[in-house]
């Protein structure tokens, strides 16, 4: 079990494809009419630790077959909807074991800590999130009736984890500017698509393998450099160019403003009412193409829910039970737990103007107008 704990672990990230979760989003955007062919890094990470794992089968007895389907649950995490009471001391742990890699009940998993753990040391500005160390909570831990459960005296530990992956993604994943380029790199992905067909090759494994960041980027400049060139070529090499060499060239997409809501009623109600359509018939000159609207859902790691409601702890006074913990033990904690962040960005600086100029009217009259939600809810 142990060495298919560390294969897993190994593979788990193996299906990211050239420029990782930006050309993800570029495909689940492009293609997101398209119901039949869904597809995202998870799936495609465990078509290739098949593919790996199934040429080491009878080598020196290292894996079987056997190992395969257990190595790509370890990967795809296991489901919670079934009890784990009264398990013994053995299959407990291999029960837990599922957990490891990914937890899709709470997110404490060998991913989340390395990630949180690297970038919240790293990720600038210096010293603006609480420094994180997991392998104090790891050390902390135990298994309960195949859960993974920590001690109760590191819910603080356990909260920052949470907590910081809130401002990461917040801070840094999705700081304006970040967005502003990967929006750019998904429009010219999706410009130059059309030419070579990228997103089909996501059906077929050996065709995705070749796919790298330089050889995307090499495939778009080769083309840019025949005479009888598309004009979409053109267009897709001008952003990602404005990207890689100059991000305040004339191509770069402009930030205009943004919304930030956390009540759920209200975030839906901004969804029914958020389009370019209806932002743009606001200004006279403006057109839908010139302006696209970037939503963003910021979260503890658990959609809208409290994630210590999903976290298992255990008492120094009897470490063979696992609770999940009161308020008395949390301390200071948000009302909500997620917050959708709806920006606004200006593909040509020309009309940038009249973007934000649209948007103040749309935000007057659609969103905080008397008759919106929205407004009621401040009046509270």
């Amino acid at each position: 079990m142990l060495r298919c704990v560390q294969i897993a672990g190994l593979c788990h990230d193996l299906g990211h494809g050239p420029f990782s979760h930006t050309f993800e989003t570029f495909f689940m955007n492009y293609k997101k009419e398209d119901t039949e062919n869904k597809w995202d890094h998870a799936s495609m990470s465990l078509k290739i630790a098949e593919h790996i794992i199934e040429n080491l089968i009878d080598q020196d007895d290292m894996i079987d077959v056997s190992d395969i389907k257990i190595i790509k649950k370890l990967i795809k995490g296991r489901e919670h909807n079934k009890s784990t009471c009264g398990l013994d001391p053995i299959d407990s742990l291999i029960e837990a074991s599922f957990d490891i890699i990914c937890n899709n009940r709470n997110g404490l998993d060998a991913d989340r800590f390395d990630y949180l753990q690297r970038d919240s040391a790293i990720a600038p500005p210096n010293g603006t999130l609480p420094s994180l160390n997991c392998n104090r909570i790891i050390c902390q831990s135990a298994v309960i009736n195949g859960h993974i459960t920590y001690n109760v005296k590191e819910i603080h530990p356990v909260w920052t984890v949470y907590m910081n992956r809130f401002s990461l993604f917040k801070q840094v994943y999705t700081h304006r500017k970040v967005r502003a380029m990967e929006l750019m790199l998904c429009d010219g992905f999706r410009l130059a698509d059309d030419i070579f067909k990228w997103s089909e090759s996501l059906n077929d494994l050996d065709s995705f393998l070749d796919l790298t960041d330089s050889s995307i980027i090499y495939d778009i400049k080769k083309r840019a450099q025949k005479v009888d060139c598309d004009e979409k070529i053109k267009n897709s090499l001008k952003l990602i160019n404005s990207v890689i060499h100059d991000r305040n060239s004339e191509y770069a997409y402009k930030y205009i403003s943004e919304i930030n809501i956390s009540e759920p009623k209200l975030i839906k109600y901004l969804k029914d009412v958020t389009n370019e359509d209806r932002i743009a018939r606001y200004t006279h000159g403006l057109s839908p193409d010139d302006i696209i609207i970037d939503w963003n859902h910021l979260n503890y790691g658990v959609g809208a829910n409290d994630p210590l409601d999903s976290v298992y702890f255990f008492s120094s006074d009897n470490e063979n039970e696992a609770f999940i913990a009161h308020k008395e033990y949390r301390g200071t904690h948000p009302r909500y737990f997620e917050e959708c962040n709806v920006r606004l960005y200006c593909k040509n600086k020309k009309v940038a103007h009249l973007a934000k100029e649209a948007h103040l009217h749309f935000i007057s009259n659609d969103v905080f107008s008397e008759t919106s939600p929205i407004y009621k809810e401040i009046l509270k």
